[in-house]
């Protein structure tokens, strides 16, 4: 076999094309008796944890703001005191 030389973004597609193809058999067995409401809770917690998700970033960005802020002429005097 011959040797292929894949660029980064066509292993970026592909990974993003094989979640895709994974949530659509997701939403597909849906319909099923057996499955169905296991998708549904699933969904369901998703949404939740992706809404707690976003607040907790809006969290972690502007403390970590306020900290570079307050702490970046500290990391200056460490890197003298290094020396």
């Amino acid at each position: 076999m011959g040797s292929f030389n894949f660029q980064d973004w066509q292993w970026q597609l592909g990974a993003i094309t094989i979640t895709l193809a994974w949530l659509n058999l997701l939403s597909l067995t849906r319909n099923l008796p057996l499955f169905g409401i296991y998708v549904i809770m699933f969904i369901d917690i998703l949404r939740t944890f992706s809404k707690f998700g976003l607040v907790f970033l809006v969290f972690i960005v502007a403390f970590g703001t306020g900290f570079h802020m307050l702490l970046q002429l500290q990391v200056r005097t460490f890197i003298k005191l290094n020396q």
